[in-house]
């Protein structure tokens, strides 16, 4: 299944479902393991856990892959997170997306942190490998790979910037599975568009930032 990723008015206009209203996450990436999690997570990819993900989340994640790399406006994506569940997790589990002005507010003329969000059901957009056990939702404790195919559409995501995205996993009852961020360069594979957006840095920024 993919999903196309729009942007929210802070670059173009919202994302078309509706809308979760919260106060925005703080992302400030976790740098020293104070919460009993890696600076790093392996993989290499450029996401990193939020600031208020804890190392009792209950998606005890291993490591977090991204293909392509680097990604362009108009491609298609796969992330796959790796890691072992504490607990069953029953349906009915959300994705929460934010995005946001990351570190370059200043730069688009934006308030420090502001953003807008969107909630998804998680098992519509997750596809759930556990081994020897069914594959799906709900999902049972122990091992398991989750895997989400994306798409960056240009209709919404056309101009070059610098993006923040936020993935908040979250069960019905409201614990947090999982928390990562990453704030990405996307841009065009194509040179030419990109001269088409003058001004700033935007168009010469480089994957991921």
């Amino acid at each position: 299944m993919h999903v196309m990723l729009a942007p929210f008015s802070l670059i173009t206009r919202a994302l078309p479902r509706t809308k979760w209203h919260q106060e925005p996450l703080d992302t400030e990436v976790v740098e020293h393991g104070d919460r009993g999690l890696p600076s790093v997570i392996p993989g290499g990819s450029p996401f990193s856990y939020c600031n208020v993900s804890q190392g009792t989340d209950l998606f005890n994640i291993s490591s977090i892959t991204l293909w392509p790399q680097p990604l362009y406006i108009n491609d298609d994506f796969i992330i796959t997170v790796y890691g072992e569940l504490s607990k069953n997790i029953t349906a009915n589990s959300t994705m929460n997306l934010w995005l946001d002005c990351g570190s370059h507010c200043e730069e688009y003329g934006a308030e420090p942190g502001s953003g807008e969000g969107d909630s998804i059901e998680f098992c519509d957009v997750t596809d759930v490998q556990q081994p020897n056990k069914r594959q799906g939702c709900p999902m049972e404790k122990g091992g398991a790979i989750l895997s989400y195919e994306f798409f960056v559409w240009d209709m919404f995501l056309h101009q070059p910037l610098w993006y923040n995205f936020t993935f908040d996993m979250r069960t019905k009852e409201g614990e947090r599975m999982f928390c990562v961020t990453s704030e990405v360069c996307l841009k065009w594979h194509n040179e030419d568009k990109n001269k088409h957006y003058p001004g700033g840095p935007y168009p010469y920024c480089e994957w991921p930032r």
